[in-house]
């Protein structure tokens, strides 16, 4: 079976190249249907602030689950820092759940359990679907 962080390394410089794919496409569709200049943000230096920041920190594999926290960029193109959770499914790691550790907590300084973000987790789901 493959090495946790060698499945991360993987996922990580997959995902890299979705985003320069969908950069490509991003910067054409501006080319096509706005003036010169138009596009909000720089696509090339959005996708170095990926390349610069993006990375696995550190990795605690329990038989058959781990987690990893890495260093992320997220769309809205501040870092962060996300934390995977992963699983093995017939002989192979997949991800199960991404979080990202919670802004607003992070910028007060301490998790607050009042939260509106992460009640009090320190961690949020975007993908999470809501009970109920």
């Amino acid at each position: 079976m493959q090495a946790v962080d060698d499945f991360m390394q993987e996922f990580l410089v997959a995902e890299r190249e979705l985003r320069r794919r969908f950069a490509e496409l991003e910067k054409e569709m501006w080319a096509r249907f706005a003036v010169p200049n138009m596009h909000p943000w720089d696509l090339a230096e959005v996708q170095k602030k990926f390349d610069d920041f993006t990375m696995v920190e550190s990795f605690k594999e329990a038989g058959e689950q781990a987690t990893v926290i890495a260093t992320a960029v997220r769309v809205s193109q501040w870092v962060t820092r996300a934390r995977y959770t992963l699983r093995q499914s017939t002989g192979a790691w997949q991800i199960s759940c991404i979080e990202y550790a919670c802004k607003l907590c992070e910028n007060l300084g301490k998790v607050r359990p009042d939260c509106p973000v992460c009640h009090g987790a320190g961690w949020f789901s975007p993908y999470a679907k809501e009970n109920g």
